[in-house]
This record gives C-alpha cells, structure tokens and sequence, in this order.
C-alpha cells in the first residue's frame, strides 16, 4: 500500500481552522478605524469670534441665548450623569453587578456631552474661539484664558 505524502499538511491546516485570513483582514479594519477616528482635519480659515458673528449674522440676543442654552444643556447631561452614578452606586450595593457596569458607558457618553457643551459655552462666554482643552481647563479651573 503506498503511503500518501502530506496527509498531515493537507488535513491539519491550522490557519484555515482558525480563519487566519479573516483575523488579518479585521486587525487591518481595526487599525484603519482607529486611524480614521483619531485624525482631524484643519480649519480651511481662521476667524476670530466677532469674523463669526458677522458671518452668520447673529445678534448679540442670538450669542447670549446660546450661551445660556449650551450652559443649560451641559448641566443637564451633567445632572443625569450624577443621577446614574447615584443608581450605579446602589445597583453596587444591592449585588447588581451587571446592572453597575452597564452604568458605566452610559455615564462617560453623559458626560462626554457634558464636557462638549460646556466647552463651547466657555468659548462664547470669553467670545474666543478655537480653544484648546488647556484653554478650556484654565477657564474652569482660573476663570482666565491664556
């Protein structure tokens, strides 16, 4: 009887058990979203915040009903952030721990929304825009701009 050559490689395929091709090709989607999502494009112009007011035609009602509103906004998103923990806090304590981790991206989304509108509150409060996250920090922590 004539013993066949490759019997191993031809029936144990590692590669193809494990889908390799398949791995390689979401570990090349992973790195191009994480790629696309990480960069930002440059403003086209550069204008100062009274350039702005003038292009869009807004009144100084319209600037100072949006600041309110984006002031309201972020301590809304913060008020139901700070209502969550509260729950996640007690779903710790009651034994629900499933119920306490789900809690957890939901509060970062709130407060994600948070940081977002009170940023550009801080941005028309001091009529400046393209404020870095430093400027932004200043102004909470110093109530000053750099």
């Amino acid at each position: 009887m004539a013993k066949k050559k490759g019997f191993i490689r031809s029936n144990f395929q590692f590669s193809r058990w494990m889908g390799m091709h398949e791995i390689k090709s979401n570990a090349s989607n992973i790195k191009t979203l994480f790629n696309e999502l990480t960069k930002y494009d440059q403003s086209e112009f550069s204008e100062t915040f009274e350039e702005a007011i003038k292009r869009l035609k807004l009144s100084e009602q319209d600037v100072a009903n949006r600041t309110i509103y984006f002031l309201r906004l972020s301590m809304l998103y913060l008020f139901f952030a700070l209502c969550l923990v509260a729950y996640g806090i007690y779903l710790y304590f009651v034994g629900d721990l499933i119920g306490t981790l789900m809690c957890v991206p939901i509060i970062s989304v709130l407060l994600s929304f948070c940081f977002k509108e009170h940023f550009w509150y801080t941005q028309m409060k001091h009529r400046r825009l393209g404020m870095s996250f430093r400027n932004w920090l200043d102004c909470l922590l110093k109530g000053e701009v750099r």
